[in-house]
């Protein structure tokens, strides 16, 4: 009984997968080009104490390309960055401004669109249209894993979100909480 369930259970999602991949790749339009949005970003900040220190960071965050708004948590200390509409924000470059403003930089979360790619060494990136550069994607468990590769092989767009490594010299990298094809 417990071994039909399971096998039951294990269709459904080997059938629900195959939907969504075609799904994706049957929406995508012929000769989709390549793009990434870093929609928002979310980072905590230590440090921060009244109304005067929130002013601050706003200031030096607002600063940053692609950046249209800014809601400081002095109590929650965070800081919900949103875009320029049609634009993406540097995300890289918040760190930076948080601890020019005088604070510390902890977690740094994304919501971004893109084109998901393979690329060398079995490398899965969001690429960024008309540059070299790209965020490297991270799956946290095999079967989204394969997802991904799938998707990736499709050249999917999506709309990812997850948390924001960045390392010097390095790509940055999308340890994935949630991704879904998008039109």
């Amino acid at each position: 009984m417990v071994f039909s369930t399971h096998r039951r259970a294990a269709e459904r999602s080997r059938r629900w997968r195959l939907v969504l991949i075609l799904w994706v790749t049957l929406a995508l339009p012929l000769g989709a080009k390549l793009w990434t949005q870093v929609e928002s970003v979310t980072v905590a900040v230590d440090g921060l104490a009244c109304p005067f220190c929130s002013f601050g960071l706003e200031k030096r965050i607002k600063k940053v390309p692609g950046v249209a708004e800014i809601e400081v948590d002095v109590a929650g200390g965070s800081a919900e960055i949103t875009a320029i509409k049609g634009a993406s924000i540097d995300f890289a470059a918040i760190p930076t401004a948080v601890r020019k403003a005088g604070f510390t930089a902890g977690d740094l979360r994304i919501i971004v669109l893109g084109t998901l790619k393979s690329g060398d060494e079995g490398l899965l990136r969001l690429q960024i249209a008309g540059s070299d550069d790209a965020i490297r994607v991270v799956a946290p468990m095999t079967d989204v894993a394969v997802d991904l590769e799938e998707l990736a092989r499709a050249g999917a767009r999506v709309r990812a979100s997850g948390k924001v490594r960045l390392k010097e010299g390095d790509l940055p990298s999308l340890d994935i909480e949630s991704i879904s094809g998008i039109e």
